[in-house]
């Protein structure tokens, strides 16, 4: 679960800094919505 108001910078850095990955690797990232109705 996320914050989706971080926009795509926000939500980057988190994917470098948590998953320690890099966000352009070629992996596939996903993120949902506190309520689960954004994806």
């Amino acid at each position: 679960m996320t914050d989706m108001r971080r926009g795509f910078h926000g939500l980057s850095a988190q994917v470098q800094t948590v998953l320690e990955r890099q966000p352009l690797s070629g992996h596939v990232f996903g993120f949902r919505g506190r309520r689960g109705d954004i994806v």
